[in-house]
């Protein structure tokens, strides 16, 4: 296979290098224009000179620089310092509706929003979060036009380890502002009825009818792999699935949708015209993709199926990493901002390495399993797809998340297909509902019972703690350990193994060894809108944790991600604190670590403000030098 046969793959590896021309070399709106200009002029020379090839590469090089600026003209940087919430006022629609719960609704709406610090109306595209609904009276819907006074911000990002990177979700979804307004001060001027209405009803009527099919421990897995809403599965499901590289299996992904696509083909199998087939195809995968709410990774998925299906249609010869690469190429042409999805990212990193490891992988078990039995066969191909997605999406997941799934390929062995069969069945429960409940109810419990199974086998497997590695030196683990098994993967000869696995496993005690002597040095400051905290190593296996109040007599909370990244620290701990959160932080911690608390001088907390207010950063080194 030459690079001339892959046209789509020469264009985005040529288009790439004038992006990264581009991000180093930044150019202004009206660059970019004169660029366009000077680019078109310059192909019509070469064209008319009979330098193609030469026309070819310059276009696609600017075509490149020109798609950097604009995805750096559309963006902003993101924020250096913790913004406080200010009131406006929205005038807008509600496009789309991300979630919900008992009393609240997060949405997405695009519209005008005014407020004191802007000089003129501000047009943007926000997340909106209403709350304090009554019971059952829930009166916003997808395509409402609607008038609210909200409390408006900035989307932050992730300032403690694990937290969640607000500012990089709202990137990818073209999200501007963070907003929230309580129930009564949101009024609906006018009520539309139109397509994405329409789909909005047929999804709550789903998940009604899911609800009445599913008991309460399941409803969530079931209404997660139909609709794409996961906020109904239990956090301790998530964590365990997500400890065992099995979390991707729960979301709508390029494995759901070519499972529905499969689905769609077989029951069109009646229909010999093969044009026609397509013609029936596209539409209803289309519908699926809207009904779960165009999730990045479906989009991918739908856009590759839909490339391969029609040059199988014109019989022509299929590179699957030529297609990979045009889906790439379409979906960012359209959607630039999709380049910050973490869900586009993932889904497309793994296919590519479906693409380029999975035949390495399977001649690699074909050379030392040998066996005709078809249940083997089946086996060793399941594996080999979730070993290659794994191998190139691990470093991603390390690297977004923290944390590296040491049972992803086994565990995916077994709950891929249990959750698999599961979906199957739960959409034959649904599908049923409509003409008989007792048949329908005979597939959700099937569904269930599977999805129960799969639960349990995780729940085994995150038992002693062992299935997983966390921590700050993850992410290099992860990328070594990707190397070292794509590098033995490639071995042809069982001596080759031997000898690659060996100087691997060298290797990979030489980096564990590196990484465990390496020391953080200074202390590191986490301003949150309450309170700072900065972590200080003192010794091995001794760390110093301060927080400070930002503000006298707050009332105490405690942060998720905090409390985790405390209990994080091993060995000795001594805490200090001032004010309520400091106090209630340490009461927590309590007779559960080996922990000394202490408050804090007034110097010490003068000197950690000094740190934050001149300075003005989200977190950084620095040297507090402090001894207590």
């Amino acid at each position: 296979m030459q690079i001339t046969e892959l046209p789509a793959l020469r264009f985005l590896l040529i288009a790439s290098l004038g992006f990264l021309i581009g991000i180093f070399f930044p150019t202004s709106q009206k660059t970019l224009l004169a660029i366009l200009f000077i680019a078109v002029l310059l192909f019509v020379v070469f064209i008319l000179f009979k330098k193609k090839e030469l026309a070819y590469y310059f276009a696609v090089i600017l075509c490149g620089v020109y798609f950097s600026g604009m995805v750096a003209n559309n963006s902003a940087d993101a924020p250096k310092r913790i913004i406080p919430e200010f009131p406006a006022q929205f005038n807008g629609k509600i496009t789309k509706i991300i979630s919900e719960r008992e009393s609240s609704i997060k949405c997405i709406a695009e519209g005008m929003l005014e407020s004191k610090i802007f000089p003129n109306k501000h047009k943007c595209r926000l997340i909106l979060n209403i709350y304090s609904f009554e019971k059952d009276n829930k009166f916003i819907s997808i395509s409402n036009s609607i008038v609210a006074k909200v409390k408006a911000r900035i989307p932050q990002q992730a300032i403690f380890p694990k937290d969640f990177d607000e500012w990089r979700y709202a990137k990818s979804i073209d999200v501007q502002w963070i907003a929230r307004a309580n129930a009564k001060d949101v009024a609906i001027r006018t009520r539309e009825e139109d397509f994405f209405s329409f789909t909005e009803k047929l999804l709550q009527s789903v998940k009604m009818r899911l609800r009445r099919l599913f008991p309460e421990n399941t409803v969530g897995i079931a209404t997660a792999l139909i609709t794409g809403d996961k906020t109904q599965i239990p956090s301790d499901v998530k964590k365990n699935f997500s400890y065992t590289g099995t979390a991707h299996i729960l979301a709508i992904s390029g494995f759901h949708i070519g499972l529905i696509a499969s689905i769609i083909f077989i029951l069109l199998g009646f229909l010999k015209n093969n044009l026609l087939k397509q013609f029936v195809f596209f539409p209803l995968l289309l519908a699926f993709v809207i009904f779960t709410g165009f999730q990045p990774s479906s989009i991918r998925a739908a856009v590759f199926i839909f490339f391969l299906t029609l040059n199988k249609g014109f019989e022509r010869r299929i590179y699957s990493l030529n297609i990979l690469c045009l889906t790439v190429t379409v979906i960012l042409l359209f959607s630039p901002q999709m380049l910050y999805s973490v869900g586009f990212q993932m889904s497309l990193i793994a296919v590519f390495g479906i693409v380029i490891l999975y035949k390495a992988i399977l001649n690699f078990f074909h050379n030392f399993i040998k066996s005709k039995n078809a249940a083997i066969d089946f086996a060793i191909k399941s594996v080999s797809v979730s070993l290659a997605a794994s191998i190139t999406v691990s470093p991603i997941v390390a690297y977004y998340f923290g944390i590296y799934s040491i049972v992803q390929p086994i565990s995916n062995f077994f709950v891929v297909p249990l959750i698999s069969l599961g979906m199957v069945f739960t959409m034959l429960a649904l599908a049923f509902s409509f003409a008989s409940f007792g048949v329908a109810s005979f597939y959700s419990k099937s569904a269930d019972f599977l999805f129960s199974l799969s639960q349990k086998l995780n729940e085994f497997a995150t038992m002693e703690n062992l299935s997983y590695i966390e921590g700050s030196t993850v992410f290099a683990i992860s990328i070594a350990i990707s190397f070292i098994l794509a590098y033995i993967i490639f071995s042809k000869t069982k001596r080759q193994v031997i000898f690659r696995l060996s100087v691997s496993s060298i290797a990979f005690l030489c980096l564990l060894s590196f990484l465990g002597t390496e020391k953080q040095k200074n202390a590191v400051l986490y301003p949150n809108e309450a309170f700072v905290l900065a972590h200080i190593p003192l010794a091995k296996n001794k760390d110093c944790i301060l927080i400070v109040d930002r503000k006298p007599k707050l009332a105490p909370f405690k942060s998720y991600n905090v409390l985790n990244f405390i209990n994080s620290m091993p060995g000795d701990l001594l805490l200090g604190y001032s004010g309520n959160i400091g106090i209630n932080y340490s009461d927590h911690f309590k007779g559960k670590k080996n922990l000394k608390s202490f408050p804090l001088s007034l110097e010490m907390q003068k000197r950690i403000a000094k740190e934050i207010f001149n300075k003005n950063y989200l977190h950084k080194e620095t040297k507090l030098n402090y001894e207590p």
